[in-house]
């Protein structure tokens, strides 16, 4: 004779059981991750027909519980099975369940995921923006002051955008945007954080490298500027656990600046 069946409803975000039932059936949440409810079920099925001579195990690949002969059994008893049949179909209802709860959240948050993406990418080059750059230095921030870690900020400003914009258009205006965007990307290297503030104002949060390293860096930038015929101003500064990120980027600002000044007087 089977069982009664314990007492259980789906609800918005969980399956309710009735824990005091002498099944003694799990209780599966579909806040849960698939493993975690796919493990409940093993521990279950293990427990009532294991003794009858059947293995259960999950399946690695498709996350299905399985059942089967075990190796040494020759005669198969299966009055567990027909005992809570029952019993397991509802463990497989409720683990489709939870799968499909964890397959729904992580399209959402792969959805968030890219809707943040987008938030924080600047579409003409692809770099952070403005936001995604402040967001980048929060982040970076505490762990900075945690470690003492050595990182340098390097502001980068073109020359002559404006005189671009109106002379031959905004179309090779943003030719030359594109253009610093590469020289910037393609002298930096990938975990270093790259943005385009607006305009013609770049930033990069140079993570883990030394003040000398980094000016190595910026040397590199000034070439590479110079092959593609991009003026541009660069100034860095190293971040320091007194000030923060705050106090680097307003000293490599000011250090852009003079170099924007001697540059101006170089052509005069």
């Amino acid at each position: 004779m089977a069982p009664d069946l314990p007492s259980g409803q789906l609800g918005d975000t969980s399956v309710i059981i009735d824990l005091a039932s002498s099944t003694g059936l799990p209780s599966i949440d579909p806040l849960m991750n698939v493993d975690e409810a796919s493990q409940l079920v093993v521990d279950f099925l293990t427990e009532h027909v294991g003794p009858y001579g059947w293995t259960v195990a999950r399946s690695a690949d498709d996350r299905r519980v399985r059942l089967e002969v075990r190796d040494d059994v020759d005669t198969l008893d299966d009055e567990a099975l027909r005992q809570h049949g029952p019993l397991v179909d509802l463990l497989g209802t409720m683990l489709s369940t939870v799968l499909a709860s964890d397959l729904a959240r992580l399209e959402e948050a792969r959805l968030r995921g890219r809707a943040e993406m987008a938030a924080d990418t600047d579409p003409m080059t692809g770099l952070l923006n403005r936001r995604g750059w402040a967001r980048a230095l929060e982040a970076e921030e505490g762990r900075y002051r945690r470690l003492g870690d050595p990182a340098v900020v390097i502001l980068v400003d073109l020359d002559h955008l404006k005189e671009v914009n109106d002379g031959l258009g905004h179309v090779a205006g943003d030719v030359v945007i594109q253009s610093a965007a590469q020289v910037i990307e393609d002298c930096t290297r990938p975990y270093d954080y790259v943005a385009r503030l607006g305009g013609d104002e770049f930033a990069v949060l140079a993570v883990d490298i030394t003040e000398s390293q980094a000016q190595d860096m910026v040397e590199r930038m000034r070439a590479a500027f110079v092959r593609v015929d991009v003026p541009a101003s660069i100034g860095l500064a190293p971040y320091t656990p007194d000030g923060g990120f705050t106090a680097a980027v307003t000293a490599a600002d000011r250090a852009m600046y003079e170099d924007k000044q001697r540059r101006r007087a170089a052509l005069r």
